[in-house]
Protein backbone atom coordinates (compact mmCIF):
# COMPACT_ATOMS: atom_id res chain seq x y z
CA UNK A 1 0.00 0.00 0.00
CA UNK A 2 1.66 3.25 -0.96
CA UNK A 3 1.87 6.43 1.34
CA UNK A 4 -1.26 8.48 -0.98
CA UNK A 5 -3.18 5.17 0.03
CA UNK A 6 -2.46 5.69 3.88
CA UNK A 7 -3.16 9.29 3.75
CA UNK A 8 -6.54 8.80 2.18
CA UNK A 9 -7.26 6.10 4.59
CA UNK A 10 -6.74 8.24 7.54
CA UNK A 11 -8.24 11.26 6.01
CA UNK A 12 -11.97 9.01 5.58
CA UNK A 13 -11.74 7.95 8.90
CA UNK A 14 -11.24 11.25 10.36
CA UNK A 15 -14.09 12.76 8.81
CA UNK A 16 -16.51 9.72 9.26
CA UNK A 17 -15.42 10.04 13.11
CA UNK A 18 -16.26 13.82 12.48
CA UNK A 19 -19.75 13.06 11.24
CA UNK A 20 -20.53 10.04 13.41
CA UNK A 21 -19.49 12.07 16.31
CA UNK A 22 -21.60 15.26 15.37
CA UNK A 23 -24.48 13.14 14.89
CA UNK A 24 -24.17 11.33 17.64
CA UNK A 25 -24.73 14.46 19.50
CA UNK A 26 -27.14 16.15 17.63
CA UNK A 27 -29.41 13.02 17.74
CA UNK A 28 -28.60 11.31 20.70
CA UNK A 29 -27.80 14.44 22.98
CA UNK A 30 -24.42 14.13 25.43
CA UNK A 31 -24.21 11.02 26.63
CA UNK A 32 -24.11 9.10 23.21
CA UNK A 33 -21.70 11.79 21.78
CA UNK A 34 -19.65 11.39 24.47
CA UNK A 35 -19.91 7.68 24.16
CA UNK A 36 -19.15 8.50 20.07
CA UNK A 37 -16.34 11.04 20.56
CA UNK A 38 -14.66 8.27 23.07
CA UNK A 39 -14.87 5.49 20.53
CA UNK A 40 -14.06 7.69 17.25
CA UNK A 41 -10.70 8.69 19.38
CA UNK A 42 -9.97 4.64 20.25
CA UNK A 43 -10.84 4.34 16.54
CA UNK A 44 -8.24 7.03 15.22
CA UNK A 45 -5.52 5.69 17.88
CA UNK A 46 -5.86 1.81 17.07
CA UNK A 47 -5.66 2.85 12.72
CA UNK A 48 -2.48 4.86 13.88
CA UNK A 49 -1.33 1.83 15.53
CA UNK A 50 -2.55 -0.40 12.66
CA UNK A 51 -1.18 1.54 9.90
CA UNK A 52 2.19 1.60 11.49
CA UNK A 53 2.05 -2.60 11.81
CA UNK A 54 1.63 -2.28 8.00
CA UNK A 55 4.55 -0.02 7.35
CA UNK A 56 6.63 -2.59 8.98
CA UNK A 57 5.45 -5.68 7.65
CA UNK A 58 6.30 -3.65 3.78
CA UNK A 59 9.16 -3.19 4.64
CA UNK A 60 10.34 -6.16 6.69
CA UNK A 61 12.15 -9.06 6.54
CA UNK A 62 10.84 -12.57 7.52
CA UNK A 63 11.13 -12.37 10.93
CA UNK A 64 10.54 -8.57 11.55
CA UNK A 65 6.83 -9.63 9.52
CA UNK A 66 6.05 -12.30 11.58
CA UNK A 67 6.69 -10.13 14.92
CA UNK A 68 4.49 -7.96 13.76
CA UNK A 69 1.44 -10.02 12.70
CA UNK A 70 2.06 -11.35 16.63
CA UNK A 71 1.21 -7.59 17.71
CA UNK A 72 -1.29 -7.16 15.51
CA UNK A 73 -3.08 -10.13 16.84
CA UNK A 74 -2.04 -8.58 20.43
CA UNK A 75 -3.44 -5.71 19.32
CA UNK A 76 -7.17 -7.14 18.92
CA UNK A 77 -6.93 -8.47 22.13
CA UNK A 78 -6.33 -5.08 23.86
CA UNK A 79 -8.60 -3.11 21.99
CA UNK A 80 -11.42 -5.45 23.34
CA UNK A 81 -10.32 -4.57 26.69
CA UNK A 82 -10.63 -1.04 25.97
CA UNK A 83 -13.67 -1.55 24.80
CA UNK A 84 -14.49 -3.57 27.93
CA UNK A 85 -12.90 -0.84 30.45
CA UNK A 86 -14.40 2.53 28.32
CA UNK A 87 -18.10 0.71 28.40
CA UNK A 88 -18.26 -1.49 31.35
CA UNK A 89 -15.59 0.60 33.79
CA UNK A 90 -16.55 4.12 32.62
CA UNK A 91 -20.33 3.36 31.64
CA UNK A 92 -20.03 5.36 28.53
CA UNK A 93 -23.21 5.03 25.79
CA UNK A 94 -22.29 1.03 23.98
CA UNK A 95 -24.25 2.42 20.66
CA UNK A 96 -22.43 5.75 21.07
CA UNK A 97 -19.29 4.02 21.27
CA UNK A 98 -20.05 1.50 18.79
CA UNK A 99 -21.22 4.28 16.18
CA UNK A 100 -17.72 5.81 17.00
CA UNK A 101 -15.51 2.85 16.82
CA UNK A 102 -17.70 1.93 13.14
CA UNK A 103 -16.14 4.99 11.93
CA UNK A 104 -12.84 3.08 11.20
CA UNK A 105 -14.81 0.24 9.34
CA UNK A 106 -16.44 2.93 7.15
CA UNK A 107 -13.35 5.08 6.65
CA UNK A 108 -11.45 2.36 5.76
CA UNK A 109 -13.70 1.06 3.21
CA UNK A 110 -14.75 4.49 1.59
CA UNK A 111 -10.39 5.20 1.61
CA UNK A 112 -9.72 1.99 -0.08
CA UNK A 113 -11.98 2.71 -2.46
CA UNK A 114 -11.24 6.04 -3.27
CA UNK A 115 -7.43 4.68 -3.75
CA UNK A 116 -8.76 1.66 -6.05
CA UNK A 117 -10.15 4.73 -8.37
CA UNK A 118 -6.92 6.57 -8.18
CA UNK A 119 -4.40 6.49 -11.01
CA UNK A 120 -2.08 8.66 -8.76
CA UNK A 121 -0.48 5.19 -7.34
CA UNK A 122 2.97 4.55 -7.62
CA UNK A 123 4.19 2.19 -9.85
CA UNK A 124 5.45 -0.94 -9.38
CA UNK A 125 9.23 -1.41 -9.05
CA UNK A 126 11.19 -4.78 -8.14
CA UNK A 127 14.46 -4.46 -5.88
CA UNK A 128 17.20 -7.41 -6.32
CA UNK A 129 15.27 -9.86 -3.96
CA UNK A 130 12.56 -9.30 -6.24
CA UNK A 131 10.07 -7.63 -3.72
CA UNK A 132 8.30 -4.34 -4.68
CA UNK A 133 9.70 -0.92 -3.31
CA UNK A 134 6.80 1.07 -3.93
CA UNK A 135 5.03 0.05 -1.02
CA UNK A 136 3.14 -2.91 -3.41
CA UNK A 137 2.11 -6.03 -3.38
CA UNK A 138 5.58 -8.66 -3.23
CA UNK A 139 6.24 -10.04 -6.31
CA UNK A 140 8.30 -12.71 -6.51
CA UNK A 141 11.34 -12.47 -8.98
CA UNK A 142 11.01 -14.81 -11.41
CA UNK A 143 7.36 -14.40 -12.02
CA UNK A 144 7.94 -10.57 -12.70
CA UNK A 145 10.66 -11.87 -14.94
CA UNK A 146 8.07 -14.13 -16.66
CA UNK A 147 5.85 -11.68 -16.75
CA UNK A 148 8.19 -9.03 -18.45
CA UNK A 149 9.02 -11.42 -20.86
CA UNK A 150 6.07 -12.08 -22.25
CA UNK A 151 5.07 -8.71 -22.45
CA UNK A 152 8.07 -7.27 -24.51
CA UNK A 153 7.38 -10.98 -26.85
CA UNK A 154 3.81 -9.34 -27.64
CA UNK A 155 5.23 -5.62 -28.55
Amino acid sequence: MDRRALERITSAIAFSAAIAVTASYAFGGLRVGTGALAGAAVSLGNWQFLRWILTRVARGSTRTRAAMMTLLATKLGVLGLIVWVVIGLFGLHAGGFGLGLGALVVGLSVGALQSLGSDEAEPLTLGPDGLALAGGPSVDGALADTALDSARKEH
